[in-house]
């Protein structure tokens, strides 16, 4: 019979790794062009944005076995800015390397699904915890522990900074999920009863990650549908984007 506890293992996440990223990862890699904060993207109309807005040029080819982009930097070298692909586990994987290089702070800038009825498409969301949905933050710590939190402090930073440049913002919990065709009538309610505001594939896994090498992270979103008993389609356009992008900016030259 096959077991229905995941990780098959127990207590996974008290045993050793066979490799790391110093293993691998740091050999290929420069690190005196790496930055202390990264901003990671999932969609290609905000990753054009970002690179026009904020004059951003390629500084680094990161090219492995499972990952291959460039990141980009801004003219005073203070941040980096990735493309990458969307999912928790590569999401997990990055994030391992670039703490590994010397990254201190990783912030997720990306879209999600409204579950919240006071959200509508275009608002921004910060998330407070992310319901650990997805199988990779469970390989990091006991799956006990129904929730993954972002750093505080850096919360708190990235929320001075919305308010600086008079950019209205939500904050709720969020439902990290691997499977985007699989999120269900069921759960959505189950969910909203509980309060959660987002839906999305990556924070639960990079809250973790974090936390455990002892760095920070946080996650921005802006709303691109709306889930109910219809799902609205998409009709995000670019200016709900800037608001990401003038958060970005100041994010990299923040203290």
């Amino acid at each position: 019979m096959p077991s229905k506890k995941f990780p098959h293992i127990g207590d996974k996440e008290d045993l050793e790794p066979i490799f790391t990223p110093l293993d691998a990862f740091v050999k290929n890699i420069d690190i005196s062009k790496v930055a202390k904060r990264a901003v990671f993207i999932y969609d290609k109309t905000l990753m054009k944005m970002a690179i026009k807005e904020l004059k951003l040029r390629p500084n680094l080819h990161i090219s492995w076995k499972y990952f291959n982009a460039v990141a980009y930097r801004n003219r005073e070298n203070n941040i980096i800015v990735l493309d990458i692909g969307i999912g928790a586990p590569l999401t997990a994987a990055v994030a391992e390397d670039l703490f590994a290089v010397g990254v201190e702070e990783i912030v997720i800038c990306g879209t999600c699904g409204g579950i919240s009825e006071s959200l509508n498409v275009g608002d921004i969301v910060f998330a407070t915890k992310s319901l650990r949905d997805e199988g990779t933050s469970h390989h990091y710590i006991s799956n006990l522990e129904e929730f993954a939190f972002p750093s505080l402090s850096l919360n708190v930073k990235l929320k001075r900074i919305a308010k600086a440049n008079k950019i209205k913002y939500y904050e709720g919990p969020s439902w990290t999920i691997d499977a985007i065709y699989r999120e269900t009538e069921k759960e959505l309610l189950e969910y909203k009863a509980k309060g959660i505001f987002t839906v999305e594939m990556e924070s639960s896994a990079l809250f973790t990650v974090s936390s455990i090498r002892g760095k920070r992270s946080a996650a921005i979103f802006v709303v691109s549908d709306l889930l109910g008993r219809k799902w609205s389609g998409f009709s995000i356009n670019d200016s709900h984007y800037k608001q990401l992008i003038e958060i970005i900016r100041d994010f990299a030259d923040s203290n």
